[in-house]
This record gives C-alpha cells, sequence and structure tokens, in this order.
C-alpha cells in the first residue's frame, strides 16, 4: 500500500490519557504524542482548556474525572492538535459516538465540520447513516470485510436501508 501524504487517525476519545497524570500534564503529553513541539502546545493550551469547559479541573489527576469528562478533555486536544498539524488525510472512527453533553457535542461537531472542510482527504467509518449521509459524497458498504457497494451516499444509503441491516 502506497500512501502519498500524512495521516492522522480519530476514533473515540477514550484512548491515551494517563490517568495519574493532572488534566495540565495529559494536554502536554497528548500534545507531544500527536506530533506537537512544546512551543505549539503553550500556544494552544488555554484553547483546549476553555474548548474542554473543564478549567476548574486543570490541576486534577485525570482518574477523578467522569467519562464524559474524560471525553470532553480527550476530544479537546485531539481536535486541536489535528486542525494545527494539517493532516493531509484524516482516518475518522465512529468519532462522533463519543459521550458527551449535548452542549458540548455541538462544540464537537462544529470543530468536527471545521476540521472535515480544511481540504483534508477524510475516511469516515460509521453506522450512523445521518451522519453518513451529512458528510460523506461517496460511500462503501463493507460486509465482512467485503466490498458490498461503492457509490454516492444517497444510492448507498438507500440500498443498506433495503437490505437486511437494520438501516440506522
Amino acid at each position: 500500500m502506497v500512501i502519498n501524504g500524512s495521516v492522522d487517525y480519530l476514533s473515540g476519545f477514550g484512548h491515551g490519557l494517563q490517568k495519574r497524570l493532572t488534566m495540565r500534564e495529559n494536554i502536554y503529553l497528548m500534545g507531544l504524542l500527536r506530533g506537537l513541539c512544546k512551543e505549539r502546545i503553550e500556544e494552544l493550551f488555554e484553547e483546549i482548556v476553555d474548548f474542554s469547559g473543564l478549567r476548574k479541573f486543570l490541576d486534577s489527576k485525570v482518574y477523578q474525572l467522569s467519562t464524559g469528562m474524560l471525553n470532553r478533555l480527550n476530544f479537546s486536544i485531539i481536535i486541536h492538535c489535528l486542525i494545527n498539524k494539517n493532516s493531509e488525510i484524516l482516518l475518522i472512527d465512529e468519532a462522533f459516538s463519543s459521550g458527551v453533553d449535548l452542549k458540548f457535542k455541538e462544540k464537537f461537531v462544529l470543530k468536527m465540520e471545521e476540521l472535515i472542510a480544511s481540504g483534508s482527504s477524510v475516511v469516515f467509518v460509521s453506522h450512523n447513516l445521518r451522519l453518513i449521509d451529512r458528510y460523506c459524497k461517496r460511500v462503501i458498504w463493507l460486509e465482512d470485510g467485503r466490498v458490498i457497494m461503492d457509490g454516492n451516499s444517497e444510492e448507498v444509503i438507500a440500498k443498506y436501508k433495503g437490505s437486511n441491516n437494520d438501516g440506522r
């Protein structure tokens, strides 16, 4: 397989945070692991914290945060890293299904749309047909590792709904 361009992967948001570190320490660690230099993380730090809405927990150990708070923190770090890296190819795997409150999910969707519109080639993996229809022009329907259909989103979604699948 030949890949022309830089690739980043975005999936559910429960991955990567170190439970014994503080929120502050995790922002630096995750930023470095995602390819940003310390100086760039420092420039983005306040924006990441503000976006997460978790400022009062900045020096709390991550294991003290709820699952929803962990998802908010992780998403805030990852999305700001991705937007600032300008990846040419972005793989998004069920990222829209993270467990966060409705208000944060609205912010999250706007940031995701900003990322998708940034000019990267996006491969979006999901079972959510509304999101696929909203964000995808071309859809590849896979089943048991085999391509069932490849075409425009409207045609593939209609065929999928007409099959024995649940048609979410």
